[in-house]
């Protein structure tokens, strides 16, 4: 009898479908930039944020202005990411 024939098929299905972690240290895989990328982060979440208000509450140019200024620091920061530096 081999291997295959004993294995229960519930643990054949379970091989098939297990997700294998990958197992980050600290400081790996983080890249140069990757503190330039958390401040280029920030500022778009923030920019995107105060670019809502403005364009609710005071004049939807200056808050699309404001927006499209946080889509340019998530692209920077998408660039980054994407050449892995």
């Amino acid at each position: 009898m081999t291997f295959e024939e004993n294995e229960n098929p519930q643990d054949e299905l379970r091989r098939k479908f297990h997700r294998h972690h990958r197992h980050h240290h600290a400081d790996e895989d983080k890249g140069r930039f990757f503190l330039l990328r958390q401040w280029l982060n920030g500022f778009f979440l923030m920019l995107s944020i105060i670019g809502m208000i403005v364009w609710y509450t005071y004049s939807p140019e200056i808050g699309g202005i404001t927006l499209i200024a946080a889509v340019a620091c998530k692209f920077t920061e998408l660039s980054l990411r994407i050449m892995k530096m």
